[in-house]
């Protein structure tokens, strides 16, 4: 899927270009703290997800797109 963004980038407007992102971090976290990562993660997910479903059942659709939003966390070694 991020691919095809990739692939048709310039047919977006400005405005998303700029808006989409893509980021890596490494952080230094015990099992306990990548699980209490993931639920505040899965909170902020769901509050968004909410925040655009009632817009669009209010009516709300101008400039409204599907966005997908991707996160891993696991253990690595170095």
């Amino acid at each position: 899927m991020y691919d095809e963004y990739l692939d048709g980038k310039q047919s977006w407007s400005t405005g998303w270009r700029g808006a989409a992102f893509s980021s890596e971090y490494l952080l230094p976290l015990t099992a306990d703290e990548l699980g209490e990562l993931v639920q505040e993660l899965n909170d902020l997910v769901v509050r968004w997800r909410r925040r655009g479903e009632a817009a669009r059942e209010a009516g709300d659709t101008a400039g409204r797109e599907n966005v997908a939003v991707h996160a891993y966390g696991f253990p690595f070694r170095t």
